[in-house]
């Protein structure tokens, strides 16, 4: 697709830089001089008052059609997550995130996790959310993410170097209580 564009943009740019060369009179000072349009086309713009209001209505859509497509180009890029359509696929994080979060709830501490898949396809990262208590240990949350549970997870999502972001949420003693 970019290679097309890409063609496309050096056709366009080498054709109008020789209209500008033709219109400069580099190849012939004759054809430089001659009208744009051809004389029977020109007559026929000077008898309709519709023709230039449609050859600008016509351009304008032209335009406005580019714009629409490259929009929704930037915004399919920005927009582009990883696809898990396939039922195995999404069974396979699904699996992978219900173990961590089970692993993660049997910690001292700990009072919930989440876990998501989230980003584009070229660049796609864990996102683990743990709420804990205040006077959980944080660093022993943190050893038992380190040592066995992402390498697991990684693993069984074929994605062996993926980031993972870990947010630690922590509820003091008089919001636990209630």
């Amino acid at each position: 697709m970019r290679y097309g564009l890409t063609l496309t943009g050096l056709g366009l740019t080498v054709c109008g830089a020789a209209a500008l060369g033709l219109g400069l009179g580099a190849f012939d000072p004759a054809l430089a001089a001659r009208g744009v349009l051809d004389p029977a086309v020109s007559r026929f713009a000077d008898r309709s008052s519709w023709f230039w209001p449609a050859v600008a209505g016509a351009g304008v859509s032209v335009a406005l059609v580019g714009l629409l497509w490259l929009l929704a180009r930037g915004r399919a890029a920005v927009l582009r997550r990883v696809t898990l359509t396939r039922r195995a696929a999404r069974a396979r994080v699904r699996a992978a995130g219900a173990g961590l979060v089970e692993d993660l709830r049997a910690v001292p501490g700990v009072r919930d996790a989440r876990f998501r898949l989230s980003g584009s396809a070229a660049w796609s990262r864990l996102l683990i959310s743990v709420t804990c208590d205040e006077d959980a240990d944080l660093a022993l949350v943190r050893g038992h993410l380190g040592q066995d549970c992402l390498m697991r997870v990684r693993a069984e999502l074929e994605m062996y170097e993926v980031p993972a972001v870990v947010r630690f949420r922590l509820i003091c003693g008089e919001v636990a209580a209630r």
